[in-house]
């Protein structure tokens, strides 16, 4: 008869902790190996060219020597690539010698993959996925993802809810905690909230467009893209320096109204249902969930703003 022992819960989770680490350790080595065989068939056939390192006396400057070395030299190339938000903001790069190439990153490889069909639109999603599972900042959000992403989500119409699949969750987790965080750059960095603002405004009024116009659904992929990623000047202020956080509650509001009602809506049907769903996302929380706008709107005796009308 077989032997058979008792096993403490802790001690069976802390075997399986030490599988899934030897398991990640082969598939590191594994990937370092592919790489080295890489580098030296690229070194072997010539497309690959070691530069030189630079000589630089500073020792705090140790860690970013490999960048260094690949800015000051990086002839006859004509793109550099380089995961640094800081230095690959800049579309171009200048060597010492004057040589000038485009500043790339992954990202943009993967773009260009795309361009040159070695890669498709779905590879490229999913690789996009897996930037965000490895917690990469920073990764746009563009529409054609989105909407793919959103169309092939389940929505429980029962609860007007977009049942979140694990690639959307990636997408609302990366930009949410990135927001709330110190990493994002204002005003230095602008650019990115402003594109992504841009995408949820060009999804919101193709959802609204849409003809015959399925209200639930649109509700449903709207509240997603409002709650995930629509980001307000409340959301952001602790990111500016303090002179120059917007002071009056009147602009903030104006600002987040207008940014949302500027959209072109085909028919009427189309503007009514859809400042109906304004009106309860956006005007009534602002105006009776809101303790600086309630506190504001009382100090200053201003009366409750009126809920939105639709324009006929």
């Amino acid at each position: 008869m077989a032997e058979s022992h008792v096993i403490h819960k802790e001690t069976q989770l802390e075997l399986l902790d030490l599988i899934e680490a030897e398991w990640q350790e082969g598939s590191i080595i594994r990937v370092l190996e592919r790489l080295r065989k890489r580098l030296r068939d690229g070194i072997k056939s010539g497309k690959i060219v070691c530069q030189s390192r630079v000589d630089e006396p500073d020792e705090h400057i140790g860690e970013f020597m490999g960048v260094l070395s690949l800015l000051k030299n990086f002839a006859p190339a004509e793109a550099v690539w380089v995961e640094d938000r800081m230095i690959s903001k800049n579309p171009r790069a200048k060597d010492s010698s004057g040589h000038e190439a485009l500043m790339v990153g992954l990202w943009d490889v993967a773009k260009e993959l795309v361009r040159r069909g070695n890669l498709t639109n779905q590879e490229s999603y999913d690789l996009h996925y897996r930037m965000r599972q490895a917690n990469l900042i920073m990764i746009p959000c563009e529409a054609d993802e989105l909407d793919h992403w959103l169309r092939s989500a389940r929505i429980d119409l029962d609860k007007g809810k977009i049942a979140e699949c694990a690639e959307l969750r990636a997408i609302r987790q990366n930009y949410r905690s990135l927001i709330s965080s110190n990493y994002l750059q204002l005003p230095e960095e602008k650019s990115y909230l402003v594109q992504t603002q841009q995408t949820v405004i060009r999804l919101l009024e193709k959802y609204w467009n849409e003809d015959p116009l399925d209200v639930p659904v649109a509700r449903a992929r709207s509240d997603w893209l409002f709650d995930s990623l629509y980001t307000s000047v409340f959301d952001t202020r602790h990111l500016l320096p303090k002179e120059k956080r917007p002071q009056s509650w009147k602009d903030i509001l104006k600002f987040e109204i207008v940014r949302l009602i500027a959209l072109t809506l085909e028919n009427t049907l189309q503007r009514q249902e859809y400042f109906k769903w304004i009106d309860e996302r956006l005007l009534k929380p602002l105006t009776l969930s809101n303790v600086e706008v309630q506190t504001r709107m009382a100090t200053q005796n201003a009366p409750p703003m009126a809920t939105s009308k639709c324009p006929t």
